[in-house]
């Protein structure tokens, strides 16, 4: 195990402290999964079942909540992300940014993939946008998920 500068671990210790509720709760889902040998990817699921559960005649409602999911997954991206640069070396800080950026994007691609073929056909507007914040949510989780996967030695 490295040993980590004192002012690095009070960045750690600030950062965690800082994540927002979605962030923090994923993080602990994540690291129970892993414990008890289970897959740490339906943590994404779970916390999504919330917005799922909105009646499906109340859209924005569901693509809201949807929203503030992708937003606190996100930050917590960026936080676990700023913890990497502060405490990895910058070799594996850089290669560990263009993983995650690209692995996100691949994911928002597929989203969008997924928007265009809906619209091909005949489906109602706003349930293919409900579909795509819940696609763009999930791409956001399951990237949080394997960034702290990936980078919880470093």
């Amino acid at each position: 195990m490295k040993a980590v500068p004192v002012a690095s671990a009070l960045v750690a210790f600030v950062l965690s402290a800082a994540l927002p509720a979605a962030a923090q709760e994923l993080t602990e889902c994540v690291a129970a999964r892993l414990d008890q040998g289970s897959r740490p990817g339906a943590c994404v699921a779970e916390g999504l079942s919330a917005c799922d559960s909105e009646p499906s005649d109340m859209p924005a409602v569901a693509m809201l909540c949807y929203q503030k999911a992708q937003d606190g997954w996100g930050d917590g991206l960026a936080a676990r992300m700023a913890e990497v640069r502060a405490t990895a070396s910058q070799q594996i800080a850089a290669l560990t940014s263009v993983e995650v950026k690209y692995d996100l994007l691949g994911k928002l691609m597929q989203c969008d993939r997924l928007e265009a073929l809906a619209l091909i056909g005949e489906g109602d507007a706003q349930a293919i946008q409900r579909d795509k914040a819940r696609c763009a949510a999930a791409a956001t989780g399951l990237t949080f998920v394997r960034l702290l996967i990936s980078a919880k030695d470093l």
